[in-house]
């Protein structure tokens, strides 16, 4: 599942940085499942990720006083490969 994936290259990511500068929170509605993503190191950036079927709502927060954006993405693309798009797309972002 793509939660799975996500959570898995978060977890790499925190391994190779040495610490945990993203932490996962996970959501608890069963019927849309959630995860946020919270960085550490950029105070207030987050990555919100809600599974609607065969897509994904995708919500984003930059650094404090920075806009807000929320985008729709096709799971059309292995688990692993959406969670890096995500994921990675965002963290540059930090």
């Amino acid at each position: 599942m793509i939660l799975a994936a996500i959570r898995a290259l978060t977890e790499e990511y925190n391994t190779g940085f040495g610490l945990d500068v993203v932490v996962v929170v996970e959501g608890s509605d069963l019927e849309h499942p959630s995860v946020t993503l919270q960085s550490v190191v950029s105070e207030h950036s987050t990555l919100g990720i809600t599974v609607d079927g065969p897509e994904l709502l995708v919500h984003t927060r930059g650094a404090a006083g920075s806009s807000e954006s929320a985008r729709w993405v096709a799971l059309n693309r292995t688990d692993e490969d959406t969670a890096a798009y995500l994921v990675q797309d965002w963290m540059q972002r930090l």
